[in-house]
């Protein structure tokens, strides 16, 4: 069960940016109303990176909860460097493993990577308008304090096929995502909770839930953000999978050593 958690965990993260934000062409949006409601969005969310970041190195300690165990105690996982660069075409960001080489295979090397992948929003987010390029938005109740949109690709083997976003428009900010997908889990379902920081919303919490064959699980990722250099950062990440009241995974990131803007 839990390999196939780690390989379907991550889409019950609804983003985080939304996770967050959760951000490589403009959108296909079939209604240029729906443009605007992206770009609005994308106004009263933080990003790090339109108040003027353009490089941070930091290190990354992970934990992940011994689930067997009487104790549940938090075991280390190999740490890491976090690197994020703006560039021309956007951004670059990456990950490398500081473990000694010698500790891992290149197979177990790569499965780290493979997972971290999934983090890289987590600290420095990417714009909804990057998120959700080649996707056709519609929306419905354009006039409403609550607007729903509906983000469908039209390629058949992306692994999300749908979102459907409910859209506080009076905040503008996310309430609540459904993700349709390609492969199991089929469907998720996602809230957020924010705080307000420097006039801008930053995702404090996202919490989901998905099922896997007749089993129903929950996921929950909190955000713990701090202002390093001027930015707000965030410099904790917590996330649990449950099934039932039974914790099947939990992972703790701690964000460490930033460095903003140094080459």
């Amino acid at each position: 069960m839990i390999s196939r958690l780690r390989r379907f965990h991550v889409w019950a993260v609804c983003f985080a940016a939304a996770t967050l934000l959760i951000f490589s062409p403009s959108i296909l949006l079939a209604d240029s109303n729906a443009d605007r409601i992206i770009s609005s969005l994308d106004q009263h969310y933080y990003y790090p990176q339109r108040t003027g970041l353009t490089r941070l190195v930091a290190h990354v300690e992970w934990l992940r909860m011994d689930v067997a165990s009487e104790t549940r105690s938090y075991l280390p996982n190999p740490d890491f460097h976090f690197v994020w660069e703006k560039d021309v075409g956007g951004s670059r960001r990456h990950f490398k493993v500081t473990e000694n080489p010698g500790l891992f295979s290149s197979e177990q090397t790569n499965h780290i990577l493979h997972i971290l992948e999934n983090y890289k929003d987590h600290i420095v987010p990417r714009t909804l308008k990057k998120r959700f390029a080649n996707y056709t938005g519609t929306i419905r109740n354009p006039k409403k304090e609550t607007i729903n949109l509906s983000l469908e690709t039209q390629a058949p083997d992306e692994a999300i096929q749908r979102y459907e976003l409910l859209i506080d428009s009076k905040s503008w900010r996310i309430q609540r995502i459904q993700i349709h997908r390609k492969n199991d889990p089929k469907e998720v379902k996602g809230s957020f909770k924010y705080i307000h920081r420097d006039g801008k919303w930053l995702v404090t919490e996202s919490l989901s839930t998905f099922t896997l064959g007749e089993t129903t699980f929950s996921e929950k990722t909190n955000f713990l953000f701090k202002k390093v250099a001027g930015f707000w950062l965030a410099h904790k990440i917590t996330q649990t999978v449950k099934r039932g009241d039974r914790t099947e995974l939990s992972y703790i990131f701690k964000v460490k050593k930033i460095e903003i803007n140094e080459k």
